[in-house]
């Protein structure tokens, strides 16, 4: 059974550390957006159809054995996405990555020249299909309970620094107060991150008051 956050780190590890090539594509500098996430797949634990980095056409041919299509609406964190014309999207003419969060992807992409955090939003490619993994869990720790705060308000505190990925906080979103709108555990700080309405960006329990 493969673990999904094991797979998203893989990536968010490789932010701005990797470049994007189709000549180049098997790493460990350098990737394309499906041997990207075949070699996530692989960190992630997941039993693949195929040992190499295939392209998106491969990817199609694991829908009914890894994955399972569903519709744009029912995607959430660590679903799949695969544009292009099934049959007709290799190379250039498809694209795929992970979903980040209900309104991010997380892929390697040319525009971005390697592995970005970004909108859903005019990123993703056209046709777009969605997949689910199957057979697979979300690590979460068990000693303490968690609360759940979806739905309540969330002061970002002013001495905050960095969001959950990494990127700078810019001083307009310190001291404000913003809706949580998704919740999940961090496994790299052992601590809650959410996803704050507005700026759509994920904020570490660290820097967040209620």
């Amino acid at each position: 059974m493969g673990n999904i956050e094991k797979s998203l780190d893989w990536f968010e590890d490789r932010i701005g550390k990797v470049s994007y090539s189709m000549a180049r594509r098997n790493g460990p500098r350098s990737y394309d957006c499906s041997s990207a996430l075949y070699t996530a797949l692989r960190a992630g634990g997941f039993p693949l159809r195929i040992t190499w980095n295939g392209n998106t056409e491969n990817l199609f041919k694991e829908a009914g054995y890894l994955l399972e299509e569903i519709s744009y609406f029912e995607r959430k964190r660590g679903d799949i996405f695969i544009a292009g014309v099934e049959g007709n999207s290799a190379g250039s003419f498809g694209h795929t990555g992970m979903v980040w969060s209900r309104h991010q992807i997380i892929h390697c992409n040319a525009t971005d020249n390697g592995i970005r955090i970004t909108p859903i939003f005019a990123r993703t490619g056209q046709p777009c299909r969605w997949f689910r993994i199957k057979h697979c869990y979300i690590d979460h720790p068990t000693s303490t309970p968690i609360v759940n705060h979806v739905g309540q308000l969330a002061q970002v505190k002013k001495d905050a620094k960095r969001y959950q990925t990494g990127e700078k906080i810019a001083p307009f979103v310190k001291g404000k107060s913003y809706m949580v709108i998704q919740q999940r555990h961090d496994q790299k700080s052992n601590q809650q991150a959410y996803l704050l309405s507005g700026i759509y960006s994920w904020v570490l329990e660290k820097d967040i008051r209620w």
